[in-house]
């Protein structure tokens, strides 16, 4: 039988270190084109770009593997302890039957 699971307080977890990973980058990489652009040197344009791909696919990855990992964690199977199957048939042999 298949058991719907939630992420739990890992789940949680795992969305604020990617996000925090995220923020991290746009802003290093924001810094990299302000100082670019205020010492004027030739790959001021090419941070300019990196920047506005970064802004849009940064987040678009977060949210994408956030999403891949709580689409493969939705379904698994439940562990039981003790087969079910086993249980019945302890009780088929102590009542004789």
């Amino acid at each position: 039988m298949l058991e719907r699971s939630s992420g739990g307080c890992y789940n949680g977890l795992m969305k604020k270190i990617l996000a925090i990973i995220t923020v991290a980058l746009l802003v290093l990489l924001y810094l990299l084109t302000l100082i670019s652009a205020i010492i004027n040197t030739p790959f001021t344009n090419d941070l300019f770009r990196a920047s506005v791909a970064a802004t849009i696919l940064l987040p678009i990855t977060f949210f994408v593997i956030v999403w891949i990992r709580n689409v493969l964690r939705m379904y698994r199977p439940v562990q039981d302890s003790e087969p079910e199957s086993s249980e019945k048939d302890s009780e088929i042999t102590e009542d004789g039957h």
